[in-house]
């Protein structure tokens, strides 16, 4: 499980990291035309909405039996691994992104209940407040460990720059 963990954690920062590091200085280096930074929006864009989506639709649908006991886990992992790829992709927004990954934590619990009782039948799950707990506790170490990332790629950066 600590291995998936990992995996998880590892591709989801690829792609921001190579966002963030590299392209700030491709479009510093070559006259970047206002076309070039127009698809790098559009990639960002499209790489969130498909998080949103697929995310909303992950937690819409049941549980495989065999990830009952991990539950808990998987929540943490998940808005840890979130957290982790949206504040990578948007840097300066960390703030706005933990209020609404906190708020679609409770979005979706609060309707996994509603469409139990649309439907008459559980579907899903119930209302966990402990979902909302582990949810929590993932974007919390999600936080940590971004800032952490960044306070270290500052002092390698400032240090070579100042070499």
């Amino acid at each position: 499980m600590l291995y998936g963990c990992w995996i998880l954690f590892r591709s989801t920062l690829s792609i921001p990291i190579f966002i963030n590091l590299c392209l700030p200085k491709v479009l510093n280096t070559c006259e970047a035309d206002s076309k070039f930074k127009t698809s790098v929006f559009t990639m960002k864009l499209k790489s969130v909405i498909l998080l949103f989506v697929f995310s909303f639709i992950g937690f819409m649908v049941k549980l495989p039996r065999v990830f009952h006991h991990y539950d808990k886990v998987l929540h943490a992992s998940f808005y840890f691994a979130s957290s982790i790829f949206l504040y990578f992709v948007y840097p300066k927004r960390w703030y706005f992104i933990t209020i609404g990954l906190f708020f679609f934590g409770i979005m979706i619990e609060v309707l996994q209940e509603l469409s139990n009782k649309i439907v008459g039948k559980t579907i899903h799950g119930k209302f966990d407040i402990q979902d909302i707990k582990y949810n929590t506790i993932g974007l919390f170490i999600g936080t940590l460990c971004f800032f952490t990332i960044q306070f270290l790629i500052q002092v390698v950066f400032v240090k070579k720059t100042k070499l």
